[in-house]
């Protein structure tokens, strides 16, 4: 923060994971000083919940370190011109998780097993610690979250917890 405010930069460019603190804390306390100033997240995580916690951060922009410099360096200077860069899949995930198809039927039915396992895992617990709560194998436990994923047409665990949600089959206060 120090070196942002001494420079006070168009764009920054954060990692997730830093040595010294928090990339989504940075992010934060950056676009608090300055809401107009652009941030692009490097990084490996391209899992959803790394993504959906960046952007409410307040990233502008998030790339894969797997993208290469040349992309980056893109990402940067299309982030000055007012883009908002994102890799492919980046972007189709963030569309998947708003555009679901409203369904015409009933929400999707789960079953005791596959409810107990949802509220589990709305929790924060690992298919290990899940197995271990339900005396049962991680194999049985993938099988259950993978009826899950069908039933709410869903591929992975936050998109779960949030169709879970919207649908009431959970709620945020675990009931």
């Amino acid at each position: 923060m120090a070196l942002i405010r001494r420079v006070n930069p168009d764009v920054i460019v954060v990692d997730i994971d830093l040595k010294d603190g928090d990339g989504y804390e940075l992010i934060r306390a950056a676009r608090k000083e300055n809401p107009l100033l652009e941030c692009l997240v490097v990084t490996s995580h391209e899992e959803d919940t790394y993504v959906f916690k960046a952007l409410e951060a307040g990233a502008t922009g998030y790339k894969l370190k797997s993208a290469g410099p040349v992309a980056i360096v893109e990402a940067m200077m299309e982030l000055w011109e007012g883009g908002a860069p994102l890799c492919p899949d980046i972007a189709r995930m963030i569309l998947r998780r708003f555009h679901k198809p409203i369904a015409d039927d009933a929400p999707p039915q789960l079953g005791t097993k596959e409810k107990e396992v949802l509220e589990l895992m709305f929790k924060g617990f690992s298919r290990k610690e899940l197995a271990a709560i339900l005396n049962v194998s991680t194999n049985t436990i993938g099988t259950h979250v993978k009826r899950i994923y069908t039933k709410l047409d869903v591929s992975s665990r936050s998109e779960a917890i949030y169709e879970a949600t919207r649908l009431g089959l959970i709620s945020l206060d675990g009931h």
